[in-house]
């Protein structure tokens, strides 16, 4: 007897168990047993009957589920579970049966079609001089990583494998990245990382909005027939396991979910922000309001989006086709306000997320919008430290990024405090303190760094100082150059926030250190 079949019998033997100890009044001549096969579907085991997994969905009274393939059967008890099988009690017209189905981790997630949509065309105005060459998800973050990174690892590492990624303004360099570090198996063509700018099908204009950046690519969308359509921003620094918020919007019963989670009331204005109840449904949602409600339960947080949703793929059509007749652009400011009064829309608490690999000392639910200057340069301090606030190193949830082919960083002489040293650098000596230096820098003797991002292929001159400054890619720093201990002078020469951290606009694009001029890429 082969393995199917050992383990079919182990199956129908639990059953008989379940049905034995159970309600002496369960019936089973109505219809066949069922067994869930990895093709995610089931399958009669005496007849050619099918049913696809991923058609469940909650009924309106949240007490039962119903199979929109035949919408008389109901599944009315869980009765056990046993070696990733699940039995289930249904009902049909009035008449019970009995079901068979595996179990797997990442719940029903697995049985569905999901699509994400990630929206990476912002120009981030507020992170400029850093967006005066690349559009915000492209800005370098951390020692190796781009803002993009983040949102796709996470997506990545929650198993859905079928993204398209939105694009606008300044795009060419996140293009090449994505082109350079997130190419997917091309043998499963259900699995790829495609950049879409803008089709400009119907009209000729560029994304008007959230919103209306998804619509202008609905035929594309429509194409898979996806069940669940993950629409996730590309601008935060996070770890998320997404599989967990698509089980909660299974579970609710919603048409749509947002991720959410407090933040300070005195920035709140800057977000979405949400009044829901003790079971998650949004009663109100108001896009960056000038006066935000706090938390009921916390009067110095309100309850703030985070810009990731989930969509029943045929809830997500209809609104953006209705929105399209409406005029509406965005969905905080116009779709979903509109969809509260008809639909069921749930917030997912993401401080409930539970991510693998999280060490005890991180900051739980870390999760910063680094949308400006000062937010931005905060968040790197955050990778620092021998118990950093958010740990970039986790081999369960790894952040992916580009495959740098260059050598270790060679280090001659220098005094390194709490920082970061990546790749192909060359250090000949240097004071460096609570800084993070990236790949492929030169740093001559005597060069100090005090709290101080320098970003690719820069060079700092023999003496150099600098504090609280960011180096953008390919600058070039003049021996004996001071940078950061003269506020005045300083913004007479670049720009500087009101807290005084310098930004040193982009440099020319080529490698000094190179024996010739090399290409690389923005």
């Amino acid at each position: 007897m082969d393995f199917k079949k050992l383990r079919l019998l182990r199956t129908l033997i639990i059953v008989c168990l379940l049905e034995h100890t159970g309600d002496r009044k369960f019936h089973r001549q109505h219809r066949p047993a069922f067994l869930l096969h990895p093709t995610h579907s089931m399958t009669g085991l005496d007849n050619h009957e099918h049913f696809v997994y991923g058609d469940e969905v909650k009924t309106p009274d949240d007490q039962s589920i119903e199979l929109k393939n035949c919408p008389s059967m109901r599944v009315t008890q869980v009765m056990g579970q046993a070696n990733e099988m699940l039995a289930v009690r249904t009902v049909d017209q009035g008449v019970q049966g009995l079901f068979l189905c595996s179990f797997s981790k990442g719940g029903m997630m697995n049985r569905l079609n999901i699509l994400a949509v990630i929206l990476a065309g912002g120009e981030g105005s507020r992170l400029y001089p850093l967006t005066e060459h690349r559009s915000k998800p492209s800005v370098p973050f951390g020692g190796r990583n781009r803002i993009v990174d983040f949102v796709l690892s996470n997506l990545i590492n929650s198993k859905i494998f079928t993204i398209y990624l939105l694009v606008q303004y300044k795009s060419q360099s996140l293009i090449e990245h994505v082109r350079r570090s997130w190419g997917l198996a091309p043998i499963f063509p259900e699995q790829f990382i495609t950049v879409v700018p803008p089709q400009m099908r119907e009209d000729p204009e560029w994304f008007q909005g959230t919103a209306d950046a998804v619509y202008q690519n609905l035929r594309l969308i429509e194409k898979h027939a996806p069940d669940l359509i993950a629409v996730f921003s590309a601008d935060h620094i996070y770890r998320m396991d997404v599989r967990q918020m698509i089980d909660f919007h299974l579970r609710s019963g919603a048409d749509v979910t947002v991720a959410a989670l407090p933040v300070p009331i005195g920035e709140a204005s800057a977000f979405g922000i949400i009044d829901a109840d003790a079971d998650g449904v949004i009663r109100s949602f108001r896009e960056k309001p000038v006066d935000p409600a706090p938390m009921t339960n916390d009067p110095a947080r309100a309850f703030a989006s985070m810009g990731n949703y989930i969509f029943n793929a045929d809830v997500l059509s209809k609104a953006l086709k209705e929105g399209k007749r409406l005029g509406e652009k965005d969905f905080g400011k116009d779709m979903l306000p509109r969809l509260i009064k008809t639909k069921r829309v749930f917030a997912y608490d993401f401080g409930e997320n539970e991510v693998p690999g999280i060490r005890d000392y991180e900051e739980p639910g870390y999760w910063r919008d680094v949308g400006t200057i000062d937010a931005y340069f905060k968040a790197h301090q955050d990778l620092l430290g021998v118990e950093p606030k958010f740990d970039v190193f986790n081999p369960k949830w790894r952040i992916g990024s580009n495959n740098y082919q260059g050598p270790s960083p060679r280090i001659f002489r220098a005094e390194i405090e709490n920082s970061i040293i990546s790749s192909g650098g060359l250090i000949k000596g240097a004071r460096i303190r609570n800084s993070i230096v990236r790949s492929e820098v030169l740093l001559e003797e005597d060069v100090e760094l005090d709290e101080c991002i320098v970003m690719d292929y820069s060079v700092l001159r023999k003496g150099v100082r600098l504090r609280r400054v960011i180096v953008d890619r390919y600058n070039t720093i003049e021996a004996g150059d001071c940078i950061g201990y003269d506020t005045e002078a300083d913004r007479r020469r670049f720009n500087v926030t009101d807290s005084g951290i310098v930004v040193i606009t982009r440099g020319k694009g080529t490698d000094s250190r190179a024996d010739g001029v090399m290409f690389r890429y923005l």
